[in-house]
């Protein structure tokens, strides 16, 4: 999120064309929802925990994914690897193609089986730039 704030949860609803995220609190049952334009992404994990000694691979070729190859640097300066539909990725990101509404981003799949992540929604208003790779 907005200013480095990190939210662990279960999504109650979700859309990439809503703009709000419903987000069932991991730390209890409260509902917290949450504008998408505020969002940097939403990782879609395999445990909220995680292993913070793991360096996620920036390779290609070890996940069974098919897809576009791209890398996605955020404006924070993270980077993320990963595969991606090529018509939402592009659709989301370039004004000429017309959407009502647009979505505001889109899933990337990562490049490390490895990682965390099992899928990442991307938001175009948190990301710096894109590269097909």
């Amino acid at each position: 999120m907005a200013g480095g704030r990190l939210l662990k949860g279960t999504l109650t609803a979700f859309s990439p064309t809503a703009p709000t995220v419903r987000l069932r609190l991991a730390d209890g049952p409260d509902l917290m929802e949450v504008s998408i334009k505020e969002v940097k992404a939403i990782f879609y994990v395999k445990t909220y925990t995680g292993n913070k000694l793991y360096r996620e691979k920036r390779k290609f070729g070890l996940a069974k994914v098919e897809g576009k190859r791209v890398m996605v640097r955020f404006k924070d300066g993270e980077i993320l690897c990963g595969y991606t539909d090529k018509g939402l990725s592009e659709k989301a990101r370039d004004p000429r193609f017309p959407s009502d509404p647009k979505p505001a981003g889109f899933f990337l799949y990562p490049a490390d089986p490895q990682s965390n992540n099992t899928k990442v929604f991307v938001t175009t208003s948190f990301m710096l730039d894109i590269h097909r790779l």
